[in-house]
């Protein structure tokens, strides 16, 4: 009986004895689930977090793409219009007024350097950068083809070009010219540097490996940050890397992979509808990522000290068997906290018994506080961890508490690390059968990311109003239904209003010049009817000091489901001193004209009244010598050769004179030059100078290149720098002449080189002086005014030139002059 006693004693002990291992799988399980969807839940919020950064900046960076393609667009329609007032391609290509308003809008919009008209032949007939334009074809490209077949009325912006007037790489943006009858008429063009809009994207970076990318609706890239080689003109294919922007999309986010350099990116997009342009940002995931993985390794610490913490009781337990229902009590209750804890918010829970205030945390509530578990917290303690400047409002929400309200408060902890924390933290209280408070129950979540997201938002808000200050820029919001608008503080400083200034359409009327207000009146109707969107500068008187201001209105007509105008959102920019700017470079223009005209009369002064009487001494003493050159004596017949070879110099100095105002006043079209030609040309003239002197020119004019000039002026600089070398040629050898072409991507240097008897270093500067010599008038013929010609005429071509020499080994003569590039 005794065996059979303990046989049966013991398997009634055995599942008693393995309880604990079941009980230690399951909570092990409960602990790894739990951290596995925080962990997930986690990565999922910072993912959420950096889409919505990148979707911000993606917004903000189509708002200022938008503004500045709108600028070059709005250049383009009063081209348009100038066109139509005149007609006739003839007329545009030889008006002057016309070129001119091509140039003022090129200097009123920073990121549109040039504007052009061209016929529909394809033939550039009116060029913002020179006048007059000798015709230069583009029939090839490929925004004109479009325009030509395509009759609708829209712009077009191309992929990145390299311009053949400017040689660098720029965006043209364009439309269509039509003929009265409507037919196709040509093209207008507004060139934009490829980098136009490189700064603002720099100051949009989110960070190391993040990028803000232009693209066209076809996936051509026309502007990228950071700049990559090879990206800027390539095409991406958005069906694969981003397929909401193939589809069609106005905005979204998602997770993709770059084909550039094949880095995963959370990445943004918003489209610019009118232009047919994609905006992206886009940060790396490895870069979101970096703080969850690192709070990441920080659960799976927590976790793994509370493994090693539930085995060592798992082995304690199995030791000390007799604690075992002590340890199931206490086990029922801490999963009985967990599962209420949970069914509040899902993170660390906290408990107060009521009415003796103890506290109880979970592991999470520790790690929020920065507390190891265990510690023995009380309420007291707990209220001196709350930030001082939130323990007020945290004592007011338990006193709402416990007289039957909600607890639900968002404040500051000074953990036991000394740092400061955001946390949320929510209660509610347990009552007994008699309605006695017994516990308070709550959770408190650590939501110093989530504060932190929120105030980089609003660092990136006041970037936003700081850029708009620079610029000048105010914004409106106009809801046509109450007629109200509201404003930026940088729209009231313009307006010179306060805040109880009327918001009304009348009350921006008011502040119209009296002058203007029936003409912005009629065009305010036009907007509020759903004509047209507002796109129109016009005077103001300022409310507060009365100073009449220009300004520039834009504004985008928002509407309901049936299309009926219900809202505006716009800008506001102050154009007074850009329209002073104006009516000043008119001005001097106008100056300009008149001293031209004062040249000219000084140049015909010059080769007629200052010739006519110094032909006149030159031709009497001629006769004196013919007639008396056998009476006088040989001191007078010297005299008579000094008056002669003085007059001759004379007039020499005269026309010399003339040729040099000449440069640059006589307006030619800056065309491509092929330099091989010119030389020859050059050579020719100098012919017998060469055969003269035995000079070798060392260079065939054929490996020359072609430049931007005027072949008359090209041709006569280097005349005058070959004549130069063969001139002042060593008595010692035969001359050598050499002619050195370099292409530094920018600009050409071209460098004529001798062997003659060179240039002392401290006379470089003078040698381009006019009517300077450095040697007597005996040795070597000339006025001394050649290398101050071919100054002139190198600079007029906005180029430099420059010497360097070795005395009695030769003498070196650089020019700079603008490359050929592609349109």
């Amino acid at each position: 009986m005794p065996p059979a006693t303990a046989s049966s004693s013991s398997l009634s002990a055995k599942p008693l004895k393995w309880w604990p291992l079941a009980l230690w799988v399951a909570a092990m399980a409960v602990v790894v689930v739990w951290s596995a969807m925080t962990v997930i839940r986690d990565r999922e919020a910072f993912l959420a977090q950096a889409a919505f950064r990148t979707q911000s900046m993606a917004d903000l960076a189509a708002e200022q793409v938008l503004r500045t393609v709108e600028g070059a667009d709005t250049a383009l329609q009063a081209a348009r219009i100038q066109f139509r007032s005149m007609g006739d391609w003839d007329a545009v290509s030889k008006d002057r007024k016309t070129w001119q308003m091509l140039r003022d809008y090129a200097d009123a919009l920073s990121a549109v350097p040039i504007l052009y008209l061209v016929d529909q032949t394809g033939a550039i007939r009116l060029h913002g950068q020179s006048f007059p334009f000798r015709p230069l074809s583009i029939a090839e490209r490929e925004y004109f083809k479009l325009h030509r077949d395509t009759p609708a009325d829209m712009a077009q912006v191309s992929a990145p070009v390299i311009g053949a007037v400017t040689g660098n790489q720029v965006i043209i943006v364009s439309r269509r010219l039509f003929n009265p009858d409507g037919g196709f008429a040509g093209v207008a063009g507004a060139t934009m540097r490829a980098d136009a809009f490189q700064a603002f994207f720099q100051t949009l970076s989110l960070g190391d490996g993040s990028i803000v990318n232009l693209q066209r609706g076809d996936g051509v890239i026309l502007a990228r940050h950071p700049v990559r080689d090879g990206a800027v003109g390539s095409k991406v294919d958005n069906s694969k890397v981003f397929p909401a922007i193939s589809e069609g999309g106005v905005k979204g986010t998602a997770v993709t992979t770059s084909p550039l350099d094949g880095v995963a990116r959370v990445t943004a997009f918003r489209r610019i509808e009118r232009y047919g342009l994609v905006l992206i940002a886009a940060i790396p995931v490895e870069t979101v990522l970096g703080e969850w993985r690192r709070q990441t390794i920080r659960l799976a610490g927590m976790v793994g000290t509370g493994i090693l913490s539930l085995t060592a009781l798992f082995v304690m337990l199995l030791r000390r068997y007799h604690n075992e229902v002590a340890a199931r009590t206490e086990l029922k209750n801490s999963e009985a906290t967990l599962s209420r804890a949970q069914s509040v918010a899902h993170i660390g829970s906290w408990q107060v018994e009521l009415p003796t205030d103890r506290v109880r945390w979970s592991e999470e509530t520790y790690r929020i506080f920065g507390l190891s578990p265990g510690i023995p917290v009380s309420m007291a303690a707990v209220m001196e961890m709350i930030h001082p400047e939130d323990r007020e409002r945290v004592r007011e929400g338990l006193d709402a508490l416990r007289g039957g309200g909600g607890f639900e408060v968002e404040h500051r902890i000074i953990a036991a690390s000394g740092e400061v924390k955001w946390v949320t933290a929510r209660a509610q209280i347990t009552k007994s059968e008699t309605g006695e408070p017994l516990e308070i129950l709550g959770t408190v979540q650590d939501i110093t990311e989530k504060m932190r997201a929120e105030t980089a938002i609003r660092e990136h808000q006041a970037l936003l109003l700081e850029v708009q200050s620079v610029a000048n820029l105010g914004y409106y919001d106009y809801d046509m239904r109450t007629d109200r608008w509201r404003s930026s503080p940088i729209l009231d400083e313009i307006f010179g209003i306060g805040p109880d200034y009327p918001r009304s359409g009348q009350g921006w009327l008011d502040l119209v010049t009296p002058d203007m207000r029936a003409e912005m009146a009629a065009y305010l109707g036009e907007v509020q009817a759903g004509d047209h969107d507002f796109d129109r500068a016009y005077t103001i008187t300022r409310h507060g000091d009365r100073a009449p201001r220009w300004v520039a209105g834009l504004g985008k007509v928002e509407r309901d489901a049936d299309g009926k105008p219900v809202r505006m959102v716009g800008t506001i920019r102050d154009i007074t001193e850009q329209r002073r700017a104006e009516q000043e470079l008119r001005d001097k223009a106008a100056e300009l004209e008149r001293s031209n005209t004062e040249l000219e009369q000084f140049a015909y002064v010059a080769s007629h009244d200052l010739r006519e009487p110094l032909r006149m001494v030159s031709s009497y003493v001629d006769l004196l010598a013919r007639r008396y050159g056998d009476k006088l004596g040989d001191d007078a017949r010297e005299f008579i050769a000094f008056a002669k070879d003085g007059a001759s110099r004379m007039d020499r100095l005269i026309l010399d004179l003339l040729e040099y105002s000449r440069i640059g006043r006589i307006t030619r079209p800056m065309l491509p030059v092929a330099l091989g030609p010119v030389v020859e040309r050059a050579l020719r003239a100098l012919a017998p100078k060469i055969e003269e002197s035995g000079a070798e020119i060392a260079t065939p004019p054929e490996v020359l290149p072609t430049v931007l000039g005027d072949g008359e002026e090209l041709m006569r600089l280097f005349q005058n720098l070959i004549g130069n070398a063969i001139k002042y040629r060593s008595p010692e050898r035969a001359p050598v002449i050499s002619i050195e072409a370099e292409n530094t991507g920018k600009e050409w240097i071209i460098t004529v080189v001798d062997n003659g008897i060179g240039i002392e270093p401290k006379y470089y500067d003078r040698v381009f002086l006019i009517f300077q010599r450095l040697h007597r008038r005996g040795e070597f013929e000339g006025t001394g005014i050649g290398l101050a010609v071919c100054k002139k005429i190198v600079e007029h071509h906005g180029g430099r030139i420059w010497v360097t020499s070795t005395p009695g080994e030769g003498t070196r003569f650089s020019v700079t002059l603008p490359p050929i590039g592609q349109v």
